[in-house]
């Protein structure tokens, strides 16, 4: 919902503004009478947004809560409050369904919501035919390296280029592209500098999220160096591997759910500058590895992560749930 997304500065103004958004949305839920409710991520709940969701679902019992990611693991920039434990515990405990997007997630998950919930472990589905490759990439001398992430610390871009240095000097014939933006842009074209790197590497900014398969296609190694358990899942790792682009990964949070280590890509620990470099090297240098692993990807994509499949998962839960629930009158 758009009056979820706001946001404001001060304290008065922020508490102001989920006074209006609690209105608003009993507003919506009077009007609409939905026989289910279906809340994505905890990260705008404060406890005037429970008490409405309690105050709500109370009248019938419909309400589904899926937990995002640093909703519940947090982050090095926001790692939570008690009074927002508080909060998240209370709206978990209005909830018929609970959903996560990962096993690692659910298990974080299941730390807040009552003794004995099943948290149902529902992936990022990703549309397989959309990310399909359409033929090989044209053989040349350069192997292509990819990162696509916002240029944002956690997520690592500065060890990979860390990484790239050290790669450059022992493969001259290997080039980096960066795709995305984000507030390390600047500082990460000045370190390309410093490491003598430049030369290997391409920022291409934004790119639209229709493009991703065309990037991809391009790349014979996708790299993930994120450092924060709260990447808890990894759908570019996903993306990659449906494209039959084997992944270089940071073993945090979720990721080691969507890369299988050693079949469909390396999983290295995170910071870890030389073992993310060995890695890469070795895929550089083994080709056929390469293959095998992109093949092999492909197949775990569509076993696992087909968004039809997914999207039927929660098409089921709101039919039991719609099946055996009233909506308000």
């Amino acid at each position: 919902m758009e009056c979820l997304a706001a946001s404001v500065p001060s304290p008065a103004r922020h508490l102001f503004n989920q006074l209006t958004r609690t209105i608003r949305i009993g507003k919506i839920l009077k009007t609409l009478k939905p026989h289910v409710v279906h809340i994505h991520s905890l990260d705008y709940i404060h406890p005037l947004m429970v008490g409405l969701v309690h105050g709500v679902t109370n009248r019938f019992d419909n309400l589904i809560v899926s937990t995002w990611g640093t909703d519940v693991i947090g982050n090095a920039d926001n790692p939570g409050t008690s009074k927002g434990t508080w909060a998240k515990k209370i709206l978990l405990r209005q909830a018929r369904e609970i959903t996560a997007t990962s096993r690692f997630l659910a298990d974080a998950t299941a730390q807040l919501a009552p003794a004995g919930k099943t948290v149902h472990v529902i992936p990022f589905g990703i549309d397989c035919t959309m990310f399909s490759r359409k033929g090989k990439r044209a053989a040349d001398s350069v192997v292509r390296i990819g990162f696509i992430k916002h240029l944002e610390p956690k997520y690592g871009p500065d060890d990979l280029l860390k990484a790239m240095a050290i790669i450059a000097k022992q493969i001259p014939d290997v080039h980096l592209t960066l795709v995305g933006h984000g507030q390390m842009e600047p500082f990460l074209k000045d370190l390309a500098v410093r490491l003598g790197i430049e030369t290997h590497l391409r920022f291409t900014g934004y790119v639209p999220y229709e493009r991703v398969p065309e990037l991809l296609a391009g790349m014979d190694i996708f790299v993930m160096p994120s450092v924060e358990h709260s990447e808890t899942f990894g759908v570019a790792a996903i993306e990659a591997q449906a494209m039959e682009v084997p992944v270089v990964a940071s073993n945090v949070g979720g990721v080691s759910e969507a890369v299988m280590d050693g079949k469909t890509g390396i999983l290295v620990e995170p910071r870890n500058i030389q073992q993310l470099a060995a890695a890469i090297i070795k895929l550089i240098r083994e080709p056929e590895l390469r293959q095998r692993m992109g093949e092999e990807g492909r197949r775990f994509v569509l076993q696992n992560y087909n968004i039809e499949e997914n999207v039927r998962l929660f098409e089921r839960l709101y039919q039991n749930l719609s099946a055996t629930c009233t909506a308000p009158q």
